[in-house]
């Protein structure tokens, strides 16, 4: 695989995306928004998507013989996305003025479900 591939950027991605969300604590809402927060809620949709995407295009390198698991490793990158399209509509919605993104989805349940699918893509 090349040094640059996409498969390795998403793969570095996702790597500096997680030292992030270590490093920068959420938001606490008692407080206000921060820059931390801030950091963190975006390293956590980068992470979020960029595991997925590398996992979708290894699969075939990984796997190239064995079609069983390149095949899991496809549907649960792909679970993992439209799992966490769930939270995107909801921003969406509360955007254009549905109301709060909390209660469209339950976030906590759907941020365990999309790093579920996304390493057990792996």
């Amino acid at each position: 695989m090349r040094p640059y591939s996409p498969a390795v950027v998403f793969g570095a991605l996702w790597t500096l995306s997680l030292l992030a969300v270590v490093v920068f604590t959420k938001t606490d809402w008692s407080v206000g928004p921060g820059i931390g927060g801030t950091i963190h809620r975006y390293a956590s949709v980068v992470g979020n998507v960029s595991l997925p995407l590398a996992v979708l295009l290894v699969a075939h390198r990984v796997s190239p013989t064995q079609a069983g698991w390149r095949w899991a490793a496809r549907v649960l990158g792909t679970l993992s996305l439209g799992t966490f399209g769930l939270i995107v509509v909801g921003v969406v919605r509360m955007a254009i003025g549905y109301g709060p993104r909390w209660r469209f989805v339950p976030l906590g349940l759907v941020e365990r479900a999309v790093a579920f699918t996304a390493v057990a893509a792996c």
